[in-house]
């Protein structure tokens, strides 16, 4: 038994063991409002390198894309606004076919070896070119 305080971390143990299975179940009072479970997270100390590196890589994709896009809205917090207007100084040719490269590296992305956890064929068949092309392309 345990307790979890507000900011929301819990470590089962500190000792796992291969085969160890654990049965959770949550109890929860809340009397300042509505209740929700908003996420769960399963931590493994070994695999944390790993879930950093797809992390890591899933990122510079989301920032590539948002670099080498067209779209001139913005946004905050609370709003988003579009003046319509682009005042990027890139080479429009350039930010086409980097943008080209993008869309092959991720869709070159093995998500179907993430989803069955194997992480070997994911690294063969996804960071190799991944990592790769955008090196190449640039030297």
């Amino acid at each position: 038994m345990g307790r979890i305080d507000w900011d929301g971390s819990f470590a089962l143990t500190d000792d796992a063991r291969p085969g160890q299975v654990f049965d959770i179940a949550i109890r929860a009072v809340n009397t300042a409002g509505a209740l929700q479970l908003l996420r769960a997270d399963l931590l493994l100390e070994e695999a944390a390198a790993s879930r950093q590196e797809i992390n890591d890589f899933a990122l510079s994709l989301r920032v590539g894309q948002k670099l080498l896009g067209f779209d001139t809205y913005q946004t905050n917090a609370r709003q988003k606004v579009d003046p319509g207007t682009d005042r990027s100084t890139a080479d429009r040719t350039e930010k086409l076919r980097l943008n080209g490269l993008l869309q092959e590296i991720a869709a070159g992305v093995d998500t179907k070896a993430l989803e069955a956890g194997d992480l070997v064929r994911y690294r063969r068949r996804s960071t190799r070119r991944g990592r790769g092309s955008p090196r190449s392309a640039t030297s």
